[in-house]
């Protein structure tokens, strides 16, 4: 079983980071055309104390700023994320269980979240703020 310590390294060691402590960090990728993608990646388990899955989101706008309509209507056809909120921020969301975790089910989500992160602000907000 992989814990979260490992998942933390793995991400330290392959993406350019922002360690927060043991409660998370942040992964920012350039998107191209001078805009940025953030994937904030957290320990999640059912309890606190408890860490059985990582948690990725990416933010996509300002709640009171955003159509969720318009992004629940189009993220109905994509294989990964679900529409979550963290804080005032609308986040594309998506977790994995930490048991027999390999790099390629981190590495997946990631870029599935930033491709589709960075598709939604643009098409939903036409901003580059997260």
């Amino acid at each position: 079983m992989a814990t979260w310590m490992n998942v933390r390294d793995y991400l330290l060691s392959n993406y350019p980071c922002d360690a927060s402590g043991d409660d998370g960090l942040t992964v920012t990728f350039s998107t191209g055309e001078g805009r940025s993608q953030e994937i904030h990646v957290r320990p999640a388990g059912p309890a606190p104390g408890e860490t059985t899955w990582a948690d990725f989101q990416t933010p996509l706008g300002r709640l009171e700023e955003f159509d969720v309509g318009a992004a629940l209507a189009r993220t109905a056809s994509f294989e990964v994320g679900g529409l979550s909120l963290m804080g005032d921020r609308v986040t594309l969301r998506t977790c994995v269980p930490l048991e027999n975790l390999d790099s390629n089910e981190i590495d997946d989500p990631l870029h599935r979240l930033l491709t589709i992160g960075d598709l939604l602000r643009r098409e939903l907000t036409g901003k580059d703020e997260s």
